[in-house]
Order: structure tokens, then C-alpha cells, then sequence
């Protein structure tokens, strides 16, 4: 990692802006004050020769002198004072005359005050003194005038050592972000540099460890660019290969496996309406069988005979037909006519229609409805939901023998349910009473004729129409229930 070319790049620009941030603060320790000075001199100088331009004008007026001043005064932050020859102030930018002659009279005559003088002519003198009383410095520029009066400009020069500190400070400060900065920017393009080149190592390591879908797609057109595309070619012509041979491999593990399915849904189909055929069979078998042998002369046993016979028709006639109905259904053949109809009326008809059956039982129906419950959906079918739901509940009803039907209408369904009192369904059950053919018990079942087939119908009813739909187990019995949409199907 350390030999990366990332870390070497990334030295190398820390270096510099190192470099670059301690030769600032070299150069302005050991020439800032220089440079301010000069510059603070040359203003000195300027605002001197433009006071001296005004005051050299005959009959100039003292409104226009002390605008003069005002504006040296403002314009390069220099005090002016005139003064005549017997050290009264004329024309002063501050204001205490007073503590200004005293100034003077120190800059001149205080042996407390260092002066060193920076620029000597016939015109004016220059110094820089500095009070050890006060600390403070001073460039002090004063000139006699042909008449006697003296000029004398003067500049506070605040401690260079203290802003020369400051500005070090605020220096590396600037610098130690720039440099945080400038890490991150050359450890990113260096990254970018050497990515291609790594992307290339593992590319190749991909394909010894044969695996051909690693690309290069980097865009260099040079040596890096060049080795790519060879990878490239080399792999594609290998992904191509193996490719066409996963695809023929995958199409035919589908085929087998649609074949395996296909063949353990006829095995099953098969079985399943073998063991259901075999009983009535073997009944109409049997019983035919006596007739003709004349086992019973009597009429009443010929007569019991032939009703088995034809009881035992009927129920493999209804089979078969449940069958074509589930096969229409789930292959989408059924012929269906999609209208509104209110589920509250067809409800009300089906119970009607077992109210015989119901009256022999003994069993007490209680139908818990609102006025009406309209909803989108072919009429047979549910119809044929409502009997199947009803018919369960009849032939499980126990214990108080009573069917609760419930029908409730909310914001965009119809919930509707088939609650009888009896056994409950055990858990394991429940959720496969729904496949063809599956009897929770086989013998109650064969009892009042059933095959299986009717909650598989009601379950491709439903389905179609995107109701949800269920069993479960309350206080001492079972509720078959669903809801409906109520919108267009």
C-alpha cells in the first residue's frame, strides 16, 4: 500500500502546500513590516506635496486648506497640522489642540521618544519615532514653509509584530484546510488515474478464477485502452460459449420440471377421482350384480336396490360435472356474465332454497344483513359460493345446531360469512381445505355425499375476482367467510 500511487501523489501535494504555507509566513515575518512601511512612507510623501500644492496658492481660502486636510486625513488615515511660527496651531484634521502641541513638543524635544530619521531633504524631513512610554510608533513628516509656518503629517504604525502574528495565524489556518482540501481532491484523481489499471488486475484474476462476465469499460485509447478490449474480446468469445450452453441447460431443466409438474398433477387428478369413483362403483357394481342373481324377491329390496344404484349415479354424475366446472373456471373457459345484483336478495334465495333440508335437521338459521349489498359479479357463480359455504355449514352443523349468516357492507367491499356451531377444523387443515379432493374427514364426508370439490370451486371463484377469502375457528364452531370488491370487474 505504500508503494501505491495514490499515497506517492498525495505526498507530493501536502508537500507543496506545506512548502507554500511556511514560505508565506517566512516572507511576511521578514518583509511585511518593510513593504507597510514604504508604502505608508510613499502616502506621506503624496499627501506632504498636495498640501504644500494648496497652501502654495496665494490667497488661497481656509475653507478650501481645511478640505485639503480633511480629505488627506480621510483618504490615507494621516493627521495634518499647520502651524505658524509661534507653534499656534492654524489648520489641525483633530481636534484638542492642546494635547497636539504637547505631541509636537514630545516628538521634537522628549529624550524619552526614539526617532530614526527614513528621508532628509530641502523640503521636509521624515522620521519614525517611537514613545516607550506609550509603545506606540509613529512616521512623522514635518516641513517649514517659506513664510515661517510648518506642516507637520503624522502616522500611527500599529504593532507589525502583533498583525504580522495574526495574519501568520490566519495563514496556517487557510493553508491546513487548503491542505486538508487538496488530499482529498489528488487522492480522488489519483484514484481515477490508477483505477484502470486495477480494474484490469482484477479482471484478469476474474478470468483465471473463470469467470468471463468481467468487463473493461474504461474509455483510455492508449496501452491501458488496448489490453482491455483484447480482455474483452478473449471473455466475450468464452461468456458466449458458456452462455448459449447455461441457456440450452436452463430451457431444458424447465422442460423437465414443467414435465415432472404436469405429471404429478395427472398422477394426483388421476388418483383422486380414482379413489372417488371407486365406491360408487363398486356399490352399482354390487347391487346390479344382486338384481340379476335375484338375491331379494321382494319388491321393497329390488326397489332399495335400485335406489342405490341410481343415488350412487347421481353423486358421480355431480362429481363430474363439479370437476368440469373447477376445469372451466381455473382455464379461464367459464362463460360469465359480469352484472349488479344485490347479495342480500341471492343470500336470502339460496337459504330458502335449504330450508327444508335445514328444518329437518333441527337447525336454527339467524341472517344478520343490511337492507341491501350490491356488488359486481356473475350471479351463478356466486350463487354457487353462497350454496357451497351454506351446504359446509349444514352437513357440519352440531352441538345447538345453529348457522349464523352475516352480511356487512364497508367502504368498498362486501364482507359476507357462514358461521355454524360444531367441531372445530384442526389448525393443520385449515389452510388445505381449499385443494381438490382434501377431506378433513373422509367419512363424514362420504356420509352426506361429498367429494372435495366444492371450496376448490368457491376458492377459482374468488379468485377471479380478487376477493379475499377464509376459514377459522371461533367458540365452539367454524365461520366460512369472504370479501367482495363492490367496484366493476
Amino acid at each position: 500500500m505504500r508503494h501505491s500511487l495514490k499515497i506517492k501523489l498525495t505526498l507530493i501535494m501536502a508537500s507543496l502546500v506545506t512548502a507554500v504555507v511556511v514560505l508565506i509566513c517566512v516572507l511576511n515575518t521578514t518583509m511585511f513590516e518593510k513593504f507597510y512601511i514604504k508604502s505608508r512612507l510613499n502616502d506621506l510623501k503624496n499627501a506632504y506635496s498636495s498640501l504644500t500644492n494648496v497652501l502654495s496658492i496665494k490667497n488661497t481660502d481656509s475653507d478650501a486648506v481645511q478640505d485639503a486636510i480633511n480629505q488627506i486625513n480621510y483618504g490615507y488615515n494621516i493627521n495634518v497640522f499647520v502651524l505658524d511660527g509661534r507653534w499656534n496651531i492654524v489648520y489641525s484634521s483633530q481636534t484638542g489642540y492642546e494635547d497636539v502641541v504637547r505631541w509636537i513638543q514630545d516628538i521634537n524635544f522628549n529624550p524619552n521618544v526614539q526617532k530614526k530619521i527614513l528621508e532628509e531633504n530641502s523640503e521636509y524631513t521624515i522620521v519614525q519615532s517611537f514613545d516607550s512610554a506609550t509603545s506606540m510608533s509613529y512616521i512623522v513628516a514635518t516641513g517649514i514653509l517659506s513664510d515661517g509656518s510648518q506642516i507637520i503629517m503624522q502616522i500611527t504604525i500599529e504593532s507589525m509584530q502583533e498583525n504580522i502574528n495574526t495574519y501568520n495565524r490566519f495563514v496556517i489556518f487557510i493553508g491546513t484546510g487548503i491542505l486538508l482540501v487538496s488530499i482529498i481532491v489528488v487522492y480522488i484523481i489519483a484514484a481515477g488515474i490508477t483505477k484502470p489499471v486495477k480494474k484490469l488486475s482484477e479482471i484478469a484474476e476474474e478470468v483465471s478464477d473463470m469467470n468471463f462476465n468481467a468487463k473493461y469499460e474504461g474509455s483510455d485509447k492508449g496501452e491501458i485502452g488496448v489490453l482491455g478490449n483484447s480482455i474483452n474480446v478473449m471473455s466475450a468469445k468464452l461468456e458466449r460459449n458458456i452462455s448459449e450452453l447455461k441457456t440450452a441447460n436452463m430451457e431444458l431443466m424447465k422442460d423437465n420440471e414443467i414435465k415432472t409438474r404436469n405429471d404429478e398433477m395427472r398422477r394426483e387428478f388421476l388418483g383422486n377421482v380414482s379413489h372417488e369413483l371407486k365406491t360408487p362403483i363398486a356399490l352399482i357394481q354390487g347391487y346390479a350384480e344382486g338384481l340379476k342373481e335375484g338375491i331379494n324377491d321382494d319388491e321393497e329390496s329390488r326397489n332399495f336396490y335400485c335406489d342405490v344404484i341410481m343415488d350412487e349415479a347421481v353423486k358421480m354424475n355431480n362429481m363430474v360435472k363439479k370437476l368440469l366446472t373447477l376445469n372451466q373456471i381455473e382455464s379461464g373457459n367459464d362463460k360469465i356474465s359480469i352484472e349488479r345484483f344485490d347479495l342480500v336478495e341471492l343470500a336470502g334465495s339460496v337459504i330458502r332454497a335449504n330450508g327444508i333440508v335445514m328444518n329437518q335437521k333441527e337447525i336454527t338459521v339467524d341472517f344478520k344483513h343490511p337492507d341491501t349489498a350490491e356488488v359486481w359479479a356473475d350471479q351463478i357463480q356466486m350463487e354457487e359460493v353462497f350454496t357451497n359455504y351454506l351446504t359446509n355449514a349444514v352437513n357440519h352443523c352440531d352441538g345447538d345446531r345453529k348457522i349464523i349468516i352475516t352480511i356487512e357492507k364497508k367502504q368498498n367491499s362486501v364482507y359476507a360469512s357462514v358461521y355454524n356451531t360444531g367441531h372445530a377444523i384442526p389448525e393443520e387443515d385449515i389452510e388445505r381445505i381449499w385443494e381438490k379432493f382434501y377431506k378433513v374427514d373422509k367419512a363424514r364426508t362420504r356420509e352426506y355425499g361429498g367429494n372435495g370439490i366444492g371450496l376448490s370451486i368457491v376458492k377459482a371463484i374468488l379468485d377471479n375476482y380478487k376477493a379475499s377469502y377464509g376459514a377459522r375457528n371461533l367458540k365452539d364452531g367454524v365461520e366460512f367467510w369472504f370479501d367482495m370488491p363492490v367496484h366493476e370487474v
